[in-house]
């Protein structure tokens, strides 16, 4: 191109400029490859001290300062809360049991981060758990992900319940494309309108669905799959329990295979017009597990600490405090509302509450949850 611009002034600035764009973008690409290679080379060393490094770092960061542990005692706060108030886990599985310890600790942290995953906010840096910074960005994307996959099982569920009142022949084949356009086009959060425009116009070729019928169905998917409606709050609680499977393992495996998809439908009460998002469920489980076993390893015996602290914190005292009194140390005072809602959200736990009184006239502690080791003790508030 430099030669045939040669004879020509006009065209040689232009023909100069393609030539330095050419240029710039092979050792562009040279570098690329050379950092590649070096990855590659280090990646055994990587793999055999990238973990004790990475935990090494971050007790550093916590010694020196430059950061806490304060959004991570809150995530697991939080998640220990719900866990026992939804009644999947009780606190003596994580306070007394010894025998019962280490899977409650599992299920805890499984189901922290798939709240994270499944809320109605992306993860962001400034609100993500110390120990999920490094991974706020994937956890971010996989959130997105899930978000996607919600919109599209309840677009199927509508779009296969209309088919099926049409007898339309072969809806299967239809709701795969379906799915597969909606996935294939990313649209932006939120943006309903793109989603039902690409159905309705996979719809108009694919099926004998008149217009009428069409424009119908179009403002049934815009009401229908807002996310506070009945189909996208169903698919989300089914979806999310393929995701929690997925990171102790159990809905990776059984979806790898037809045989298997059918046994993990079943079991998670998936309508076969979802079924095209099977493989999708597979791989955002492998994702999440990857991220999920790097991250404990690095942080086990952290968790396992903060878990145990923040749950004996959970656990209120049988002392009454006499009016006027400060609270003793390691213990604060609960209001009076604030120890009945704590009583009826442990409802059952008789043994560590003893009998729930009539009336609260004074004052009720709790135990203040057990420092971090990188944490000094704290006194009394």
């Amino acid at each position: 191109e430099m030669d045939a611009g040669a004879g020509d002034a006009m065209k040689q600035p232009g023909a100069f400029c393609r030539a330095l764009e050419f240029l710039l973008d092979r050792t562009k690409a040279v570098r690329i490859e050379v950092a590649n290679s070096r990855l590659r080379l280090i990646a055994p060393v990587i793999k055999d001290h990238g973990v004790e490094y990475e935990r090494n770092h971050m007790d550093k960061k916590l010694r020196e300062g430059g950061l806490s542990l304060t959004r991570t005692r809150t995530w697991l706060r939080a998640t220990i809360r719900e866990e026992v108030r939804a009644g999947r886990l009780r606190l003596t599985d994580l306070t007394i049991r010894d025998s019962t310890k280490s899977a409650s600790y599992i299920a805890v942290l499984n189901a922290g981060v798939v709240a994270l995953l499944t809320g109605a906010k992306p993860p962001r840096v400034a609100a993500c758990p110390e120990t999920l910074l490094l991974d706020v960005t994937r956890l971010a994307g996989m959130h997105a992900a899930f978000r996607l996959q919600v919109l599209v099982a309840s677009v199927l569920v509508i779009v296969g319940q209309r088919l099926g009142e049409l007898r339309e022949k072969n809806p299967s084949l239809i709701l795969d494309a379906i799915a597969e356009r909606i996935i294939g086009s990313a649209p932006r959060a939120g943006d309903l309108a793109s989603v039902v425009d690409t159905v309705c116009e996979e719809l108009e070729g694919a099926c004998e669905m008149g217009d009428a019928d069409r424009a119908g169905l179009r403002a049934v998917l815009l009401k229908g799959v807002e996310a506070n409606r009945p189909v996208p709050k169903l698919m989300e609680a089914r979806l999310r329990n393929v995701l929690l499977r997925g990171l102790e393992g159990g809905a990776v495996d059984m979806f790898k295979d037809a045989a298997g998809t059918a046994v993990a439908f079943k079991e998670f009460q998936l309508p076969q017009a979802v079924r095209a998002l099977a493989p999708h469920l597979r791989d955002a489980g492998l994702r999440l597990r990857k991220v999920m076993g790097l991250n404990s390893k690095v942080h086990a015996a952290r968790y396992n600490s903060l878990i145990a602290g923040e749950s004996a914190g959970l656990v209120p005292s049988r002392v009454r405090l006499d009016a006027g009194r400060p609270a003793p140390l390691g213990f604060r005072l609960m209001t009076v509302a604030e120890a009945e809602e704590r009583l009826k959200e442990l409802a059952g736990e008789e043994h560590l509450l003893g009998a729930r009184p009539v009336r609260l006239s004074g004052g009720r502690l709790e135990r203040v949850a057990a420092p971090a080791p990188d944490a000094p003790p704290a006194g009394a508030p």
